[in-house]
């Protein structure tokens, strides 16, 4: 009786639920409802219900999402979640007798909305949907930032991070216009998310994890371990360097111990061009000391200090490819460059 209740239930939902298809007697498909499924391939669909233990089950192989129905139900409606509660009380076999019957009180309750793990959010806005003239978006033009469908503006950054990732980080301004940058996983799973302030906080970039034993890299959705791979600062700089991924502050041998695809012979550290910076010229030493990676080191005519602000003064992303390659230098010759321009 209880597959049957349930297999009832996903199918009254079944034309709420997008691509959804019968896939075998008790294997159900659709579009994920909990994360939206992929925004770029409109018919990828990678959400499944399925049996287990007499019952049906959700997964979603996109964002992990993963429950009984009826805690799916209940995410996606209260009213019906309440009805299923009921009737798999009333018919409460197959090792689902532990299910109580509903109070009054919890029957007439008005469910609350969903939180998620996603950028979409009452508190955010993608940034292509502010004007030109909005102060967020006038920065990322002005620094001719590109890819701005990846970003998104909050004037509430606290709250959203609250909501993102509950009771984690207290101390933070609830009322704090930030840009929002999301870090992914290979997978386009959301780990890390990084804050640029925009109304001249002494804090212009804060970072939140929303795993915390996942390391701060921007890029991993996008990158191809394949080719050429390019380990840059920070995200923005990233976004002007072809197959490049940013360590924002993580530690570079934890980086590399979390990505074994990075081979010495194929990656290129570049980082920015401060030699006044005792804690830039510490780890352009350190990856020279442990590792065999390429190492850019600029030479004195590039003054300055990140490739942001090098592709601002004129030279296109094809140059600035060219000079890193022209000068990156590995294990000692790497020591001895630094050396010498950490002096200049």
């Amino acid at each position: 009786m209880s597959i049957r209740i349930d297999i009832n239930y996903i199918n009254s939902l079944s034309s709420r639920l997008d691509k959804f298809s019968k896939k075998g007697q008790h294997t159900y498909n659709c579009r994920c409802p909990i994360c939206g499924d992929s925004q770029k391939k409109k018919n990828k669909a990678r959400g499944y219900f399925y049996q287990k233990k007499g019952g049906m089950f959700y997964k979603c192989h996109n964002c992990g999402f993963g429950s009984s129905l009826g805690n799916f139900i209940k995410q996606f409606d209260g009213e019906m979640y309440n009805k299923y509660r009921m009737e798999r009380w009333r018919y409460g076999d197959s090792g689902f007798s532990n299910y109580k019957k509903p109070t009054s009180d919890e029957m007439n309750m008005e469910m609350s909305p969903p939180k998620f793990r996603t950028l979409q959010s009452q508190w955010t806005i993608p940034i292509t949907e502010l004007d030109d003239a909005h102060v967020a978006k006038r920065y990322l033009l002005d620094r001719k930032i590109p890819n701005l469908t990846e970003l998104y503006f909050t004037t509430h950054f606290g709250y959203f991070v609250e909501e993102l990732v509950p009771n984690r980080y207290e101390n933070l301004q609830y009322e704090d216009s930030r840009i929002i940058i999301p870090f992914y996983d290979i997978e386009k799973n959301l780990k890390v998310i990084q804050g640029r302030s925009v109304n001249g906080s002494e804090l212009r970039y804060i970072t939140i994890k929303i795993e915390e034993d996942f390391p701060k890299i921007y890029g991993l959705d996008k990158v191809d371990f394949s080719r050429h791979v390019y380990v840059v600062e920070g995200p923005f700089d990233s976004m002007f360097i072809p197959n490049s991924i940013a360590v924002a502050g993580s530690d570079i041998s934890s980086v590399c111990r979390f990505l074994p695809e990075l081979k010495e012979e194929s990656t290129t550290f570049v980082f920015d061009n401060e030699r006044r910076s005792s804690d830039i010229v510490k780890k352009m030493e350190e990856v020279a000391d442990k590792n065999n990676y390429g190492i850019c080191v600029f030479p004195e005519n590039i003054e300055k200090k990140d490739i942001n602000d090098i592709f601002l003064s004129g030279i296109g992303s094809d140059e600035i490819v060219e000079i890193i390659n022209n000068n990156t230098h590995r294990g000692m010759g790497a020591k001895f460059v630094i050396s010498k321009w950490k002096r200049c």
